[in-house]
């Protein structure tokens, strides 16, 4: 776009149609709009330090009033040009700092892509925060729940995860995330690149991840092991797995995939012995039968309050 129709855009000058072009413009990118932004910034601290008119200058020739205006006009250009790049880095870090959340309900999935191309899947009752703009020198998102991350690669923009317990700090990978923090649960899982795990809590524990190692809190420290498969992250594609997890674990995992409540009335939890998949579109009722035939319990379930009873 023209910058001296940009320039009459601001000073409420332009003709109807130039208006309208102005504003086809700005809808066709958010580029456009940040150019804008940058153009007005300079042009108004222009405004605001030109000094006040003298008799002598209102009775000017109206030849001269325009040369100058148009060599005025030519000086903020010049200046948006040669400002302009430090104007939209300051407007980026600002942006940098202005946070977006988004929360996935229990019983639902949600898969997204970040502005810097990185795709996620935040699995049922989880919570991501992340800046409207990346910074120029970092990115960095909040995490609470279980998202699996495809990093897009940018070496000089290392990626952070941060959650109440670790942060989880790559360049270019892909890994899940579990912190779940009201069940003191920590977890993350490598299946491409390499991964740093800082402990929050101790503040004394790096870990070094690479494919197929598996991190996990163990008594509120760091237990790192190797896995053989990638069934934990099952989820993304509705299912869920039974290989290496606890019933306490499952019991966790049902609540969110079928938004109900699971009270467990009983002394101890019963120990899993099978082994399989369950599909979370067959519903809750099948999936407490599937648990039935490897561990020891009842159960009653009452759809009208989503409330399920083990006992």
């Amino acid at each position: 776009m023209n910058k001296e129709i940009l320039l009459k855009y601001l000073k409420c000058e332009t003709s109807a149609e130039e208006e309208k072009a102005v504003l086809d413009w700005l809808d066709e990118d958010e580029a456009h709009r940040r150019e804008l932004d940058a153009l007005s910034a300079v042009f108004s601290a222009m405004v605001l330090n030109l000094p006040p008119k003298t008799p002598a200058q209102t009775r000017r020739p109206l030849w001269r009033r325009i040369v100058n205006r148009a060599a005025a006009v030519a000086a903020v250009i010049a200046l948006a040009a040669g400002v302009g790049h430090e104007v939209s880095n300051y407007k980026i870090e600002h942006l940098s700092q202005q946070m977006v959340a988004v929360e996935v309900p229990k019983g639902h999935r949600m898969n997204m892509t970040l502005p810097d191309g990185t795709e996620i899947c935040l699995n049922a009752g989880s919570k991501l925060e992340y800046p409207t703009v990346f910074s120029q020198k970092n990115r960095h998102v909040k995490l609470s729940g279980e998202a699996v991350f495809d990093v897009a690669e940018d070496k000089d923009r290392p990626f952070t995860v941060n959650t109440y317990a670790c942060d989880v700090k790559v360049l270019g990978t892909k890994f899940c995330v579990n912190a779940d923090e009201a069940h003191d649960q920590f977890s993350t899982l490598l299946m491409r690149g390499c991964v740093r795990i800082e402990h929050l809590v101790t503040g004394d524990e790096d870990i070094i991840m690479y494919p197929h190692d598996c991190v996990k809190f163990e008594g509120r420290h760091l237990r790192k092991y190797k896995v053989n498969h990638f069934d934990a992250v099952l989820w993304t594609d509705g299912v869920i797995s039974l290989q290496d997890t606890s019933f306490e674990e499952l019991i966790a995992r049902f609540e969110k995939a079928y938004n109900i409540t699971i009270d467990v009335r009983r002394d101890r939890l019963p120990r899993l012995l099978c082994r399989g998949k369950i599909h979370i579109s067959d519903g809750i009722e099948h999936a407490m039968k599937i648990l039935q035939i490897g561990a020891d319990f009842d159960y009653e379930y009452n759809p009208n309050d989503a409330r399920l009873i083990i006992r």
